[in-house]
């Protein structure tokens, strides 16, 4: 009966660990993302690039986060591509943790027409218009009527 209390407690700390280690890179990223404007010299907006792709990279691997948490990320990474100081190899990088990381946010709250919205806008970004359309309909399909989804 110990070792079903102790396990139990591994468990529950493992996991607000892991929530821990998300939360701290979603406000890494979104305070480097949000700066991205600031930064004086270009060798500072591509080590900010780099840091916000590890950090993605971190996100994408562990299973922790929400899906809107995940929303947030994607945005971010979005944020990034257009920035024409940072590297085409770190652009092209983010492009497809942004990729990844909507269809996450899809999987964990596939009733929630900003996942598919945002995951639409993802792909239509990385070239991928079938793609992009096929996730935008369904986003419309979900949507309250009131609201009309444009892509």
């Amino acid at each position: 009966m110990r070792g079903f209390g102790l396990a139990g407690l591994a468990l529950v700390v493992w996991f607000v660990v892991s929530e821990l280690i998300a939360e701290g890179a979603r406000a890494r990223v979104w305070q480097l993302t949000e700066g991205r404007r600031d930064y004086l010299s270009g060798w500072e907006k591509r080590w900010a690039a780099q840091e916000v792709m590890l950090d993605l990279q971190l996100l994408r691997a562990g299973s922790a986060g929400t899906a809107d948490l995940l929303l947030d990320m994607e945005w971010c990474a979005l944020q990034w591509i257009g920035e024409e100081d940072v590297e085409p190899d770190t652009r092209i990088t983010l492009g497809k943790l942004a990729r990844e990381l909507g269809a996450a946010a899809a999987i964990r709250a596939t009733a929630n027409y900003e996942c598919w919205l945002w995951l639409s806008r993802s792909e239509r970004v990385a070239g991928s218009p079938i793609l992009a359309g096929r996730f935008l309909d369904l986003a419309r399909e979900m949507a309250p009527e009131s609201l009309m989804l444009v892509e």
